[in-house]
């Protein structure tokens, strides 16, 4: 698996002042070539913004996300270039003047929508753009349907304060200016945004099979579709779906971009215009945002996998470590033990003499005391009051000494055993 880059993977190459003007060079020509395709898709009149899917406008905002604001500069540049040579061609009645004025004020519109669009999916999108159903419902909504506004709102104003609009169509060219910015974001930004920044996590080379059904099916509905003089887009649903769940993200872009790019000059080819052409973009937006979410989904799944795959090894690396701190415990406690019991018979062998010892002492006493009694007796035959108490003092002195005697005995023997058990 490559290396996953985030949205400010390129801004730091607008640092170096060549870059940043061959960048915005580069992309005032390809914004200028997308605004000629899109033409080509749009309805007839002289606001060439107008068409029902506008490239220029994917084109941009994925050059700002990838670029960074910088990159407005080529942005404006683009748009104005080709609002200007295309009003001049269209009207030549206008002024210069005039005509630079309407270029400069469309082309601004442009820029501010993009850069609004951009703005948003920085800010609240993740770092890594078109990897989450976050990021594809911040995308479809906030950042494309809302900003888009902006720029039909001042392409319209200006066309009709030019005079170039009657009133009764103002609705309806406000409509398709919006819907072709939009739709154009849709059909543009997510290929180049995610074949730029996110590495390809499945390998082709393991579903040959399934790429060559997929491209035989999408050679044969194309070919249905247009030797039959049929636009129906919805042949290519399953082709999208199908890719967005094999390859997710990359297969979704890729398969949008050539359904809608398929279904656009086949409707063309068909003459559609006005309201059969706005349902068909329609479907494919629906198609679009069905075939993004569901690559989302399965992104989110193998990662939450592959994060569970992670967790699984570390904790399984958890447990042998503390497998092995427990051996290691164990073996230390055993050898604490061995060593308390060793030293433990030591000290009852050092301190076998004292009981024995205390044991002479007290029968040596006692004998003593029995000495004492038996000669006080056979010098008084007749006993007053105070001798019998002395006589009862040495019989309890004697008591107490045999009684340490047999205290002093009773601790030999359990010492004994002690030993015994230990030998």
């Amino acid at each position: 698996m490559g290396k996953i880059r985030n949205i400010n993977y390129c801004i730091n190459m607008m640092g170096s002042l060549l870059c940043c003007l061959f960048v915005n060079l580069a992309l005032t020509a390809g914004i200028y070539l997308a605004a000629i395709w899109g033409r080509s898709m749009g309805i007839e009149g002289p606001a060439l913004a107008i068409s029902i899917v506008w490239p220029a406008t994917g084109l941009s905002l994925a050059a700002l996300l990838l670029f960074g604001y910088k990159a407005g500069i080529g942005v404006f540049a683009g748009n104005f270039v080709y609002n200007f040579l295309a009003f001049n061609t269209f009207l030549p009645e206008f002024s210069t003047f005039n005509i630079t004025v309407m270029a400069f004020s469309i082309s601004i519109g442009s820029l501010i929508q993009a850069m609004i669009s951009a703005y948003i999916i920085k800010t609240y999108s993740t770092p890594l753009v078109f990897r989450s159903v976050k990021d594809i419902f911040i995308f479809l909504i906030p950042a494309a349907l809302l900003p888009c506004m902006i720029g039909s709102s001042i392409g319209v104003a200006t066309l009709a304060l030019a005079g170039e609009l009657d009133k009764s169509l103002i609705l309806t060219v406000w409509l398709t200016f919006w819907l072709g910015d939009s739709f154009g974001i849709y059909f543009v930004t997510p290929i180049i945004m995610i074949w730029s920044l996110q590495p390809i996590d499945v390998k082709f080379s393991d579903n040959i099979l399934s790429i060559s059904w997929m491209i035989f099916l999408f050679v044969l509905f194309s070919f249905i579709t247009y030797y039959f003089k049929l636009t129906l887009p919805q042949l290519f649903v399953p082709i999208s779906i199908w890719a967005a769940y094999l390859f997710r993200m990359h297969g979704a872009s890729l398969a949008i971009f050539l359904m809608t790019a398929a279904s656009i000059v086949f409707a063309n080819v068909q003459g559609y215009e006005g309201v059969e052409l706005t349902s068909i973009i329609t479907f494919i937006a629906v198609t679009i945002a069905a075939s993004l979410i569901i690559a989302a989904v399965v992104n989110e799944r193998e990662e939450a996998f592959a994060l569970l795959d992670s967790r699984n090894i570390y904790l399984e690396k958890e447990v042998d470590v503390k497998e092995e701190i427990l051996e290691y415990v164990k073996h230390e406690a055993l050898q604490k033990v061995k060593l308390v019991s060793s030293s433990s018979l030591h000290l009852q062998l050092l301190q076998n003499q004292i009981p024995l010892n205390a044991i002479d002492l007290c029968i040596k006493r006692s004998e003593k005391i029995m000495e004492e009694i038996q000669a006080f007796l056979n010098k008084h035959k007749t006993l007053n009051i105070s001798e019998k108490k002395l006589i009862v003092e040495k019989l309890h002195q004697m008591k107490q000494e045999l009684s340490d005697t047999a205290k002093c005995q009773e601790l030999l023997f359990q010492i004994m055993e002690n030993l015994k058990k230990n030998l």
